[in-house]
This record gives C-alpha cells, sequence and structure tokens, in this order.
C-alpha cells in the first residue's frame, strides 16, 4: 500500500505560530515527510480538503496556491503509479523510494556505469568482454568529447548522430556494429537493475546493421606451413607453439589458454571452459598436443601453464 497527502506537520511549531506543509508518502505502513516550502497557521489550513481555507490572509491568491500544492502531490502520485506499474514499488526500501520521488540518485551515468561493468567483469575475470566494453566506452567518450551524460539521453537521434561520426571517422560498418550492441547490452543491463526504464529504451526502432565479411579460416595447405615453420628466435617460437596450441584445443582464444591450469589435465583428457561462452571442452590428448604440453609442464606443478 503507498499514499501521498498533504499534511500541515503542527510537531514543528515555527516563529510566528505557523507550521510546515508537507507531502507525506506513506508506503507498507512506513512514511517520510518531503517539505513543501510554505508554512501556514493551524487555523488556516482545512485537513480533510487538504488544502488552505479561502479565509486564509497569509496568502495573497488562496485558489492558484491549493493549485500548486495539488500539482505538487499529482507529481509525485505520477511517479508512485508508474513504479506500480512497472512492478518496482514493492521492491524499494523507504530511502529508494524517497529518492525516486525526489529524484535524487535516479540518473545513471553512461560512462559511470560502463566503468562499473567494466570492473565487474574484470572481477569476474571476463577480459574479453571487458575490453570490448572498454573500446565502447572510449568511443562514446570521444563522441561526447569526455563529458559523462545521462543513459535517458540515448535516443534514437542520439544513435543517428553516433553512426554518423563514427563512420565519419573512417571506422568500418562491422567496428560501429559491435560498439552498438555492446552499448544496448549496457542499457539493458541498466533497464535489469532498475536505474533506467524501459520506456527510455532507444533501440526498438533503432536497427544495428553490419555487413558480411570474407571467411578469413585459413586452408590446409597454410596450416601445414605454419607447422613445419622452423622458428628463428624465442619470440616466433612461443607464437607459434600458442597458434598450435589454439588449433588442438578447438580453437581456444589466448586468454583461455592463459587460464588453463594443470588441474585440466584429467584421464587423458584436457578439460577448460570458454570464457566467453561457459561451454565446457573436453579434448583427448593427442601425441602432439602432449608433446606441446610436455614441453612446458616441467616444474609447472599446479600452476597455470601459459606461466611458460
Amino acid at each position: 500500500m503507498v499514499s501521498a497527502n498533504i499534511i500541515l506537520d503542527t510537531r514543528y511549531k515555527k516563529k510566528g505560530d505557523v507550521f510546515p506543509l508537507k507531502l507525506r508518502v506513506v508506503h507498507n505502513r512506513k512514511p517520510f515527510d518531503l517539505s513543501l516550502g510554505h508554512n501556514i497557521p493551524l487555523r488556516d489550513w482545512d485537513e480533510k480538503g487538504q488544502k488552505v481555507k479561502s479565509s486564509c490572509q497569509a496568502i495573497e491568491n488562496v485558489t492558484r496556491f491549493n493549485a500548486l500544492l495539488n500539482k505538487d502531490k499529482q507529481k509525485v502520485q505520477d511517479i508512485l503509479i508508474r513504479l506500480q506499474d512497472e512492478g518496482k514499488l514493492d521492491t524499494l526500501s523507504l530511502e529508494e523510494l524517497k529518492n525516486y520521488v525526489t529524484q535524487k540518485n535516479t540518473e545513471v551515468m553512461t560512462l559511470a556505469f560502463g566503468a562499473e561493468i567494466i570492473a565487474e567483469l574484470q572481477e569476474a575475470k571476463k577480459f574479453g568482454n571487458a575490453r570490448v566494453y572498454d573500446t565502447m566506452l572510449r568511443s562514446v567518450r570521444n563522441f561526447s568529447k569526455g563529458r559523462d551524460f545521462p543513459m535517458k539521453q540515448i535516443t534514437y537521434a542520439w544513435l543517428k548522430k553516433y553512426e554518423a561520426w563514427y563512420l565519419s571517422k573512417g571506422n568500418s560498418a562491422n567496428g560501429l556494429s559491435v560498439s552498438l550492441r555492446t552499448l544496448r547490452a549496457l542499457y539493458n543491463r541498466a533497464i535489469k537493475q532498475k536505474l533506467i526504464s524501459n520506456e527510455y529504451y532507444p533501440f526498438g526502432d533503432y536497427s544495428i546493421k553490419s555487413e558480411s565479411t570474407r571467411k578469413r579460416a585459413i586452408t590446409g595447405a597454410d596450416l601445414q606451413l605454419i607447422r613445419q615453420f622452423v622458428p628463428r628466435t624465442e619470440r616466433q617460437e612461443r607464437a607459434k607453439d600458442y597458434f598450435m596450441l589454439s588449433f588442438f584445443l578447438m580453437g581456444a582464444s589466448f586468454v583461455d589458454i592463459a587460464f588453463l591450469k594443470v588441474k585440466n589435465i584429467t584421464g587423458g583428457r584436457i578439460e577448460y571452459k570458454r570464457r566467453k561462452t561457459g561451454r565446457l571442452h573436453s579434448i583427448p590428448l593427442s601425441p602432439p598436443l602432449q608433446a606441446l604440453l610436455d614441453k612446458y609442464m616441467p616444474g609447472k606443478g599446479r600452476k597455470i601453464l601459459s606461466s611458460m
């Protein structure tokens, strides 16, 4: 249950025998008051009608004054109705509801929120996703000339301007697609966390486009050339080993390889989860793969294999 009413707070008598007018919001039987910035005598207050009596001499235009009071009340009621319709009202604490009503701390800032998500991804060791978000955020920061801005300012018109700006820098349509998809994911996170209403969602009418690219898989002949290549430096040797390890592990990314540990080897297989998808891979230890691992295993104990 929630309600909003205009009251005269007779607990706080002020100089001149007047009392403050307040808007009292009650949520689940717990109240909080918002000052309306006016004080009037007790004799001039109509408690039942929640208005100033027409006989009040302290206010020049009582009708207009009461209309302004009702406007303030209606504004708060509209916020409460919206929160109720969105299913948020019962999930908010009294302090959170007060912040919504007073419109404090309700603006989610795009760059700041993006930085929070990057920190969360890094904490979860999802470094690949964190880099994608960081790239998008740097692009948006350049577009906004370094200024942070409320996420609700991202409208259809904003997206079209960003698109034109991004492509004018000589960037590809596919780069734009990745950036916008990441921005959309950030926006969806904000909605899921109830930091912004989905009524502001700008991607409903905006189409994120991309271009087909030539397949970049190498041929069997090219793979054979890499396998036969004799490294001339230690760096070349490591590069070849990492590439072949990725190949033997069904296309493991560098970050997947970086987090491999000795304990991933079990029962004649090497098992690992892709950092990006969480999908489990279980791959038999073929002789070439075993030979490559044996090259770097001595002295590793339970350490990460990539500390080679």
